[in-house]
């Protein structure tokens, strides 16, 4: 079977899909706002990153994936495996590119008073919360990881539609939540299913907004939503741990951080429910009027 080899360029660097067109596709498809552009393969250009689909099993290698890495990856057979599995080197290529960015595990979500930050690990409930205020006509800016510049102090959305696990919980005090996701299914495998996010609901790359405050989410198994004061030095800690952009500098992420946590609003978000949690962060911070007229398109 002859080889078919398409060639794009992502963040101005060549990119070649050999045998999975599907694959770029399914890349297409989850990215708000990046450079993804299909161009003409140059004999005396080699690829920096290449995708291959061979005897139905999906491989790629790229420049930082060490030998030891590859080989602790789990068979791909699925266009959604290979677009779920390089998820996050999309945010390490992010992260390889802007030096000057902190990048925060922490989820970020538009509102009318600024951008809010959830900074969390994995399993915290960011990404069912964003989803959820996205349904309330809020904008997500990242559900698990979100730029900040380090002189300015303001988001940079990275514009990757948010994951959710599957499956689904039941929400009884939100009926309507399961028909917003399943309105906006878009690739999914056996474990994550992205939701496809519309214009108006998800930031595009580089929108860039204002931090207003920082909300620590201590989800509980009881008890009504609310918020709880927590000190500048709990955030500044807590903005700390979740960095992951800015490492080799420690006096820099220190004095940033600090100058972030100690000048804005900073809550505990108290909650056992995620919809009367979204609703209590609505009427907090209020419903933003629309997209960033300056962000870039």
């Amino acid at each position: 079977m002859p080889h078919t080899v398409d060639r794009y360029r992502i963040f101005g660097e060549p990119v070649d899909f050999m045998n999975c067109r599907a694959v770029a596709e399914g890349f297409r498809s989850i990215l708000r706002g990046w450079d993804f552009d299909e161009c003409p393969i140059a004999p005396d250009e080699a690829a920096y990153m290449r995708f291959e689909h061979r005897n139905g099993i999906y491989s790629w290698d790229a420049p930082w994936i060490s030998e030891r890495l590859k080989d602790k990856r789990g068979r791909i057979d699925t266009v959604a495996d290979a677009v779920c599995d390089f998820h996050y080197e999309f945010i390490d290529w992010y992260v390889d590119r802007h030096p000057l960015s902190f990048c925060m595990h922490t989820a970020a979500v538009a509102f009318k008073d600024g951008a809010v930050l959830f900074p969390a690990i994995q399993r915290a409930g960011k990404t069912t919360l964003s989803v959820h205020l996205a349904k309330r006509g809020h904008r997500l800016i990242g559900d698990d990881v979100v730029a900040i510049d380090v002189e300015t102090l303001q988001t940079n959305a990275l514009g990757l539609l948010p994951r959710i696990r599957l499956p689904l919980p039941c929400d009884r005090t939100d009926a309507d939540y399961g028909q917003f996701v399943a309105k906006r299914a878009g690739l999914s495998d056996r474990h994550w299913q992205y939701v496809a996010l519309q214009d108006d609901e998800l930031c595009r790359l580089g929108e860039n907004h204002a931090i207003a405050a920082i909300v620590l989410l201590d989800r509980r198994p009881s008890g009504a939503a609310e918020f709880a004061p927590v000190s500048g030095g709990m955030a500044l800690k807590t903005l700390i741990d979740q960095n992951f952009g800015i490492v080799d500098r420690p006096n820099l992420v220190f004095d940033r951080l600090k100058a972030l946590a100690t000048s804005r609003l900073c809550l505990a978000l108290r909650y056992s429910d995620v919809s009367e949690a979204a609703d209590l962060l609505s009427e907090r911070f209020g419903v933003a009027a629309g997209p960033n007229p300056e962000a870039p398109r």
